[in-house]
């Protein structure tokens, strides 16, 4: 292993250490992205090709994600009690304690507890979540601008994993989605004004990140500009930075092309349209209400099977006084790892970068007791592709913002070689303050899948299977329904461990 030599000095050259390396942190723009390793050059001598590895959250996160896989859920929330148990004590009240979780702490408990069909639970976090948001959204101007998509490309870029967590915006939309199905499954129906505002939210969030996604990109010719002013090296350290970070988005493009943006989540008209139509038995006119949701959520998502019968279903007007709405939440998320472009010996950029997880499961079936199909869920939500889709729409300005830090990098090792080498030490405190934020909602599904059935009379028991490629069951669970003939069913599929649980009876006074 290529071993590194800091030169170091008395007096004069430690003050000016550190007043460059105070001109870096207080400049506000991006953050230095440095190397976790001197182990720059391979053992041809040349510099080694560009990788991924698990570093800050993602790596905490990851035996929890696997404990999740195989059936141990309630392993991973009897550790994420304990230590919420501990900040507890240090907390008066539930804001408190939210600021102590963090958004993305209140996040995963929120889909943590309605994995296990605990829906109070889920939705203490959810509210928790949401308030949260509300109150960075009511900030100054200077702090709001923290919890925008400028501020999320800030965090993204590094110094992230201690400071607060602010969501992109799908995953803040998704938020409100998980509190809907927990009301539905209390048989509640403020599911709807949770789903309504989810809709809301989506729409501000898409015009938001547009807005700083636009202006974030008119600095790409001002740092185009920069780069034509350096020498050879740091140009030819640019393009090859631009090149590399193209080459691996480009990766997951035929996921991302699934969703024409990131913000065509068909889930909170979906269960608008639910809801509407749950109660059209007692109010027939909210039928047409539950026409136009499903046709929105049609728009968003026109492929979808389940969505194409719902419209079909309520233009008709057919009763849903025998109904069984189930809701499927299949996979993981892709995660983040950091991906790490050495560019030479004295010079690599680091970022993060999603990465889809594999899924055993390609069918999802709903069986009576006696095998008889009722039903096969298709698609409503692509979340593996609204990140993958956020991630390649965000493709230009992170651009733009890695080659500013490759150029600024450039600036600080040139000048500290001036000074007796001690660009290297500036790049070892730049980056003990500086690292790719690989912060994100681990435990969210790949996707969100439905099915809509009118059951026979008498149905009592539904069987529950999911399938491989092969046509090979990979899980199974048998639920009994709820007194009444309508019921929202939740599922929580993840390879071989299967969760499902019936909802209350739908709209129960003591719901």
């Amino acid at each position: 292993m290529q071993k590194k030599t800091v030169l170091r000095r008395k007096g004069s050259g430690r003050n000016f250490v550190f007043c460059l390396m105070a001109g870096v942190i207080l400049s506000g723009c991006v953050p230095t992205q440095g190397g976790r390793s001197a182990q720059h050059l391979g053992n041809d001598g040349n510099v080694r090709p560009a990788e991924s590895y698990y570093t800050g959250y993602s790596k905490q996160f990851l035996p929890y994600r696997e404990q999740l896989a195989a059936g141990k859920v309630e392993d991973v929330q009897l550790s994420l009690a304990s230590e919420e148990e501990l900040l507890q004590k240090s907390c008066k009240n539930d804001a408190a304690l939210a600021d102590k979780l963090r958004l993305i702490g209140l996040m995963e408990r929120a889909s943590l507890a309605l994995q296990t069909g605990d829906a109070d639970k889920s939705l203490r976090y959810c509210q928790m979540g949401q308030e949260l948001i509300e109150e960075r959204e009511s900030e100054s101007y200077v702090s709001e601008g923290l919890s925008t998509v400028g501020g999320w490309f800030t965090g993204f870029m590094g110094a992230g994993e201690l400071g607060r967590y602010d969501a992109p915006g799908y995953e803040k939309v998704l938020l409100l989605d998980f509190a809907s199905m927990s009301y539905l499954l209390k048989g509640d129906d403020r599911a709807f004004n949770v789903a309504r505002l989810a809709v809301q939210w989506q729409d501000e969030e898409k015009e938001r990140f547009e807005a700083e996604l636009d202006e974030l990109q008119k600095k790409e010719a001002k740092n185009t500009n920069e780069i034509q002013k350096q020498d050879e090296q740091t140009r030819h350290r640019s393009d090859r930075l631009l090149a590399t970070i193209d080459a691996e988005f480009s990766k997951y493009d035929d996921v991302a092309l699934e969703v024409p943006n990131a913000f065509v989540n068909p889930f909170g008209d979906y269960v608008t349209g639910m809801v509407n139509e749950f109660k059209s038995v007692d109010l027939k006119s909210l039928l047409s209400n539950a026409h136009i949701a499903y046709s929105q959520a049609l728009k968003l998502n026109p492929e979808s099977k389940v969505l194409q019968q719902a419209v079909k279903d309520t233009k008709k007007k057919k009763s849903a006084s025998r109904l069984i709405h189930v809701v499927a939440l299949d996979g993981f998320v892709p995660e983040k790892k950091v991906f790490s472009i050495p560019l030479d010996r004295d010079l690599d950029v680091e970022l993060p970068t999603y990465e889809p997880i594999s899924s055993k499961v390609a069918k999802i079936k709903v069986l009576t007791a006696g095998g008889k199909l009722l039903a096969t869920l298709s698609p409503v939500a692509n979340v593996e592709a609204l990140a993958m889709r956020h991630q390649k729409d965000s493709l230009p300005a992170i651009q733009a913002m890695m080659v500013a830090s490759t150029v600024r990098d450039a600036a600080i090792v040139t000048l500290g070689d001036m000074f007796l080498g001690i660009g290297g030490v500036v790049r070892k405190y730049t980056d003990e303050y500086q690292e790719p934020d690989t912060t994100s909602w681990m435990s969210l599904p790949s996707k969100i899948m439905a099915a809509r059935i009118y059951p026979p009379k008498g149905l009592k028991t539904l069987r529950i299977c999911s399938y491989d490629k092969k046509g090979r069951k990979v899980a199974e669970q048998t639920i009994k329904l709820s007194q009444g003939d309508r019921h929202f069913v939740l599922v929580r599929s993840l390879d071989n461990t299967m969760y499902a649980y019936p909802s209350k009876k739908i709209w129960s006074p003591k719901a």
